[in-house]
């Protein structure tokens, strides 16, 4: 059983527990016949221990939800710290966050499902929040493109929130059921778009020289 008293770590270990039994559950039963008490009994601690963490099932849910999308940002950020170009980067980086949120989805596709429509408004609003910190990122491997004489944009800021308002489009949620089984067709979308958006901020040879 699962220590219920609080400690070194014992908090985060004792959050991360419980999310890990709700998503099992939410995968098994739906997010909507999912309740506290099976959430606890699936983690192994009581009732009340749940709400020592969590004031609701909603608040788990978003929880839940934004433990997947760390687990994206997480892949992203090691992208934009490796050792390739910083063109490279941003290609890898927009194709990664469609491909990844593909292979969640599919692996979630149930739970995420109820979840998103349950929880519409607050998802749309975490959802925006994931995008800023994505765009952030993308901004800040541009400027460093910029310093190294490889890219050329006026505002990074700008130019990483349209990348990834361009690339959201290709995005699961904002398909169609017919469009995300064919998942082949979106990634070969997804890269010539992808493509297209990083040769517009190449610097090339002749260009504002």
């Amino acid at each position: 059983m699962v220590s219920e008293t609080h400690g070194i770590g014992a908090t985060e270990q004792t959050q991360n527990h419980i999310l890990e039994a709700a998503g099992i559950l939410f995968e098994q039963y739906g997010y909507r016949k999912t309740t506290i008490e099976e959430i606890a009994q699936e983690a192994k601690i009581g009732k009340g221990t749940v709400y020592l963490y969590f004031k609701s099932k909603e608040e788990i849910g978003m929880a839940w939800l934004a433990t997947l999308h760390s687990h994206i940002y997480e892949e992203l950020e090691q992208i934009a710290k490796s050792d390739i170009s910083p063109d490279k980067k941003i290609y890898e980086m927009l194709l990664k966050r469609i491909d990844l949120r593909f292979e969640v989805f599919t692996r979630h596709r149930r739970s995420m499902d109820e979840a998103l429509s349950t929880l519409k408004e607050l998802c749309r609003v975490r959802r925006e929040d994931f995008h800023r910190r994505e765009a952030a990122l993308i901004a800040d491997v541009i400027r460093d493109g910029i310093e190294k004489g490889e890219m050329i944009a006026s505002d990074p800021d700008v130019v990483g929130g349209s990348m990834v308002l361009a690339t959201n489009a290709l995005l699961p949620y904002s398909m169609s059921p017919q469009q995300l089984g064919d998942y082949g067709t979106v990634m070969t979308r997804a890269d010539n778009l992808v493509s297209l958006l990083v040769q517009a901020i190449v610097m090339r040879k002749g260009i504002n020289s």
